[in-house]
């Protein structure tokens, strides 16, 4: 679990003492607002356990039911009437191996980009730094405008944001969660009112968010069908290019490096191999083909992996934390 925005009604209305205390001293609840016998505030998680930043992992129905039971505590005196989630962010997390950067998983997230430009309702962005020339945050959303959405996907290297948001204490994260730099973070959002009082406690169903939300991933961005029809149509789209624009002897290195190639490809082993094999090259050439993409590769720090393959490891990931509780 990740954060949540909830509305309380209470029995009465929140005294200045006690609102000082929650802004002072209540690390894991911030935007608090309050009107009336109404108040609203952001929940997170991961602060409850570990106030520096959200590299704490909470997985469990335990650590959830923890961390509401000090709501409960808190406002024990005001009485709650009404409690409800106007959005809950779940993240799932995916263990990059040795040798893999953020970065490198960049094609099949343009990929997953191309796929939903089909659909007019949705839209993505990415953001980076351009002195590192490295991408950082891929956004997804069900909406044009990726701010006023109600369903988001937003995939981001943890370790980087981290450490440029809090860089005084990433020494300490990182000895603390020693696996945050090869942490991948898919967080998904959703906007909607969900009835969180059950008599005198609050409830999170923390099973049945990660298997909705996990659904979501399965039957949305990451849906297998997509992606491998995705990387049909690349790898169609690739040896046309090459066959049209570029038949005989073709420059490789100086066609990946120059991106001569149409700018609305994506280049990954798979899609290359593939592309490669149908044109009528010969096995030399198909061989310095490749030997280009390697090179590329190495001087412009791009890893162009194996899209399916990537697609697969990461949705089993995602699967296998969904059936945890």
């Amino acid at each position: 679990m990740d954060t949540i925005d909830i509305r309380l009604i209470l029995g009465r209305p929140l005294d200045e003492q006690k609102i000082k205390y929650i802004k002072e001293n209540i690390k894991w609840i911030s935007k608090l607002g309050y009107k009336e016998n109404k108040c609203s505030f952001v929940i997170s998680f991961p602060k409850f356990f570990y106030p520096i930043n959200n590299a704490y992992l909470v997985e469990t129905q335990r650590e959830v039911d923890m961390v509401l039971h000090d709501v409960i505590r808190i406002f024990e005196n005001y009485h709650i009437q009404e409690a409800y989630t106007k959005r809950i962010d779940y993240p799932f997390t995916f263990n990059m191996p040795e040798g893999r950067t953020f970065n490198s998983y960049f094609e099949l997230f343009r990929l997953v980009g191309i796929i939903k430009k089909a659909n007019p309702a949705g839209n993505s962005k990415y953001y980076g730094s351009i002195v590192r020339d490295e991408k950082e945050t891929v956004i997804f959303t069900n909406t044009t405008n990726t701010n006023n959405f109600s369903k988001r996907v937003m995939i981001y290297n943890q370790a980087i944001k981290i450490k440029e948001s809090k860089a005084s204490s990433y020494e300490d994260t990182i000895n603390k969660f020693p696996n945050l730099e090869r942490r991948m973070r898919i967080e998904i959002a959703f906007k909607e009112e969900v009835n969180i009082l059950d008599g005198k406690s609050l409830r999170l169903d923390l099973g049945k968010i990660k298997r909705k939300y996990a659904s979501y991933l399965a039957n949305g961005i990451f849906n297998k069908r997509s992606i491998d029809e995705g990387i049909k149509i690349q790898i169609e789209n690739l040896n046309r290019c090459l066959e049209e624009k570029y038949p005989g002897n073709i420059k490789w290195k100086n066609l990946m490096m120059n991106k001569i190639i149409d700018p609305g490809q994506v280049i990954s082993s798979d899609i290359f191999n593939a592309a490669i094999k149908k044109t009528n090259l010969s096995e030399r050439g198909k061989q310095s083909s490749r030997k280009a993409l390697r090179d590329t590769a190495s001087e412009t720090e791009m890893v162009y992996e194996n899209i399916g393959k990537d697609l697969n490891e990461i949705m089993m990931a995602i699967l296998e934390q969904s059936r945890k509780i």
